[in-house]
């Protein structure tokens, strides 16, 4: 006696799995990049940041234009990603490393001195910046409470500098500004490096439960 086994309906089961996983894999993925890059901006705010640097300000907020910003990616793009990023122009030397050289227009790289910044955990005062400075007049009122103009003399070593005379005396004399050719930047940031840390310890957990999550609620 011979059987014939009908696997019409068997065929039809597979095609549905197969459109299961073909419709889920993306939504999983996204869901998986998503996680990690809010992951990496939270890391890299409350971790990495504070870890690597002396925090003036909070220029890293999230919402603002240098801070560290989180987009996330959907299901449809190809490829999908996303994004965590800051755009404050300073970071990227701290990340990669590399020479600061004179801003257009000035002759040297100006380093404050402790007159400038008293205190190294605060931020410059704005009568204390090097543009206010030079650019005096133009800023308002004057560094301190002395009373003469800033001036740019040379050092002993030659070095230019920046100072200002405290009261209408010749002394004393406060130097705010020291004068380099260029300053070297070393890399210490390690955004780069942390990010795919994170990625690498939690892409195959995250990935497992959200594409789970996805074959379950798939209709």
């Amino acid at each position: 006696m011979a059987y014939v086994l009908d696997v019409s309906r068997f065929d039809a089961a597979v095609a549905r799995v197969d459109r299961v996983w073909a419709d889920q894999i993306p939504f999983a993925i996204s869901r998986t990049i998503n996680a990690l890059a809010y992951k990496t901006q939270r890391d890299t705010i409350d971790r990495l940041l504070p870890a690597k640097f002396m925090l003036r300000t909070d220029w890293w907020r999230p919402g603002r234009k240098t801070g560290v910003n989180y987009f996330p990616s959907n299901k449809k793009q190809t490829p999908i990603q996303a994004k965590v990023n800051t755009l404050a122009w300073f970071m990227q030397m701290q990340e990669e490393g590399g020479i600061k050289k004179p801003a257009t227009g000035q002759g040297w790289v100006p380093v404050p001195t402790r007159n400038a910044q008293p205190n190294i955990t605060q931020v410059i005062r704005p009568n204390r910046r090097f543009k206010a400075l030079v650019n005096g007049k133009k800023a308002g009122r004057m560094t301190l409470s002395h009373k003469g103009s800033p001036w740019i003399h040379s050092l002993r070593n030659g070095k230019p500098s920046i100072a200002v005379r405290l009261t209408t005396d010749r002394l004393p004399i406060a130097v705010m500004y020291i004068g380099k050719d260029s300053v070297t930047i070393k890399p210490r940031f390690g955004f780069r490096a942390n990010a795919n840390k994170i990625v690498d310890a939690n892409f195959d957990k995250i990935f497992a439960a959200e594409f789970q999550s996805a074959v379950a609620s798939a209709r």
